[in-house]
């Protein structure tokens, strides 16, 4: 099975370049060797290019420029609709795999549940200040996720099979861009494969995050805003 690891990339403030390398290292080391990975990048500078060719002749990365809505949503959708493997695997440029074997678990979990159109996994948290690894999270899906309450973690924990009947994120949404998507992705294939015997992802905890970017009182609105159309999208409850 071929698997396509999609990166949206942007200069995240300079830390780009940073995160890329080190997403890259991890992805070199995999034990699972069939993999492609999609860059969908919304820089202003050519630093993302620059890392992905100096990078080629280690690994197969296909950079993709994306001039089309800005934003984490639509960037996603952008590396997603370029994967030519049989499993998605999406990773945020701020997040990494955290073991060599991520990639050969996910895939073996595919092979041994063969109905199973999604997979979740588990992960810890990297604290960029202290670099350290910090609150393991074990992914449990629930049917009231799409209002929040996020027991999943970000989109780098998932992984999809890659079917003409793949759906995309909705690209209205920023904070629940993942919530909404796990609870559509659940009301249309079934429940995930949960992989929480040991953590594959890292996530990083930074104050460029897209979470942090959401500590204010403009960020609450978006929080606000966000709520109320995913109620009235899954739910038709106008509110």
């Amino acid at each position: 099975m071929k698997v396509s690891i999609c990166i949206p990339t942007h200069e995240m403030n300079g830390l780009g370049k940073e995160f890329l390398e080190n997403s890259l290292t991890c992805i070199k080391q995999q034990t699972y060797s069939d993999i492609e990975v999609i860059i969908s990048d919304q820089s202003t500078n050519d630093d993302i290019k620059e890392v992905c060719e100096k990078r080629k002749d280690e690994l197969d990365i296909n950079y993709f420029y994306f001039d089309g809505k800005r934003g984490i949503t639509a960037n996603t959708n952008n590396a997603i609709k370029h994967a030519t493997g049989d499993i998605i695997k999406i990773l945020f440029l701020d997040d990494f795999l955290l073991v060599a074997e991520a990639i050969e678990k996910m895939v073996d979990s595919f092979k041994n549940q063969p109905d199973k159109m999604w997979l979740i996994t588990a992960c810890m948290h990297l604290n960029q200040e202290e670099k350290t690894l910090c609150r393991p999270m074990l992914p449990q899906y629930h049917d009231e996720i799409h209002k929040g309450n996020n027991t999943i973690s970000s989109p780098s924990v998932l992984s999809i099979r890659n079917t003409p009947e793949l759906i995309n994120f909705d690209e209205r949404l920023e904070w629940l861009m993942d919530v909404e998507y796990y609870k559509r992705l659940h009301d249309k294939f079934g429940p995930p494969i949960v992989f929480s015997e040991h953590p594959c992802v890292a996530i990083r905890l930074h104050n460029t995050s897209v979470s942090s970017s959401m500590d204010s009182e403009e960020g609450q609105k978006v929080k606000d805003e966000e709520l109320k159309y995913v109620i009235e999208k899954i739910e038709g409850v106008v509110t």
